[in-house]
């Protein structure tokens, strides 16, 4: 099954490279961009994450399903399923904030545990210089510590541009979970709150089999950005002597950017792995509706007849798109069968 879905991801972008990677391209850029801005503006980064990061990432999910479905992919729609965030149907549907919050929460943590490791390693050196300086006058003591701690200083720097590369990984880990809120809004509009909250229920069920199958397919794009990630803090702190800042934002912009190439195959592996799950999460969606008829039936005194009629209208609207998506799903699959069916009759020609 992982092998399956590794060979089929990388023959959709064989099909459609040329636009896909144009897309991730672009992609890329808006992120680079998002990071030197974040140089000028105080969280600039995070404006460009709502405001651009996360809205095209629903764009670009949009069209691999087209490129899966075998659809034809153009570049305006690109820029025209930008607007679509924003809708109810989609706003939210990735918990940005969340993910930002559990982000820093996680970097607090790592950093106490970091720098406390490494206080107490290098506790004797601090405490050497320290108890030197003391012996000094205080202009001899105010050069003696600028010359000890700029031979330790380089260490924790190290360490911190290490620590925020993980933490990068850390947000896209988190930010990866709520991708299939968005697959599932494709496939069944409802709201971006139902669609989180139908997440919530089901993906940790299918956490453990959705790392191992997405794990098969991500694992060269991770080698690369950590072997790239690595050499950009070497030549930033080692070589040219940049800034914590400035190396963080050149390592982080050059591992993404080696990475571009498989960023299609992710989204693309990810809609091949939400689609084995999708009945699950129509089950869900099923049992929600289940409980909300319940909920009005015994609270029907209480809700006047146009509450009730609305309630009840909302219910049977979502039962016809469940309908809609069944047959939808038949078909698709009846397509993809027909489909591999041509291609190995190729195969054999």
């Amino acid at each position: 099954m992982k092998s399956r879905i590794v060979k089929e991801s990388y023959a959709v972008l064989k099909n459609n490279k040329e636009k896909l990677l144009t897309f991730s391209f672009i992609y890329i850029v808006i992120f680079v961009t998002g990071l030197l801005l974040n140089r000028l503006i105080p969280f600039g980064f995070l404006l460009v994450t709502a405001f651009a990061l996360v809205p095209f990432l629903l764009s670009f999910q949009i069209m691999v399903v087209k490129a899966c479905k075998r659809q034809t992919l153009e570049f305006s729609d690109f820029n025209q399923n930008y607007r679509l965030y924003f809708t109810p149907r989609f706003n939210g549907c990735y918990r940005v904030i969340n993910t930002f919050f559990k982000t820093f929460l996680f970097y607090c943590l790592m950093s106490i545990i970091l720098f406390s490791v490494l206080f107490f390693a290098y506790r004797e050196n601090i405490e050497e210089v320290l108890n030197a300086s003391q012996s000094l006058n205080t202009y001899d003591a105010y050069n003696y510590l600028n010359e000890e701690l700029y031979n330790i200083i380089p260490y924790f720097d190290y360490y911190e541009v290490i620590l925020n590369g993980f933490v990068f990984l850390y947000f896209v880990l988190c930010l990866s979970k709520n991708v299939f809120s968005a697959y599932f809004s494709l496939d069944i509009p409802v709201v971006a709150m139902t669609a989180s909250r139908i997440n919530r229920m089901v993906f940790p069920k299918i956490s453990k089999d959705y790392h191992a199958k997405m794990g098969s397919v991500i694992w060269p794009s991770l080698i690369v950005y950590l072997i790239v990630y690595g050499l950009c803090t070497y030549i930033g702190l080692g070589v040219m002597h940049f800034e914590t800042f400035d190396t963080c934002v050149l390592a982080l912009s050059l591992s993404v950017a080696g990475c571009f190439v498989f960023f299609p195959i992710y989204l693309i592996a990810g809609y091949k792995i939400y689609c084995l799950y999708r009945d699950l999460y129509r089950k869900a969606l099923n049992d929600l509706m289940a409980k909300a008829y319940v909920d009005v039936t015994e609270s029907k005194e209480e809700l006047k007849e146009d509450q009730k009629k609305q309630i009840e209208d909302l219910l049977n609207q979502m039962k016809n798109e469940i309908e809609k998506f069944n047959e939808n799903v038949k078909d698709e699959d009846e397509r993809n069968k027909e489909t591999s069916n041509d291609d190995n009759e190729d195969k054999k020609e």
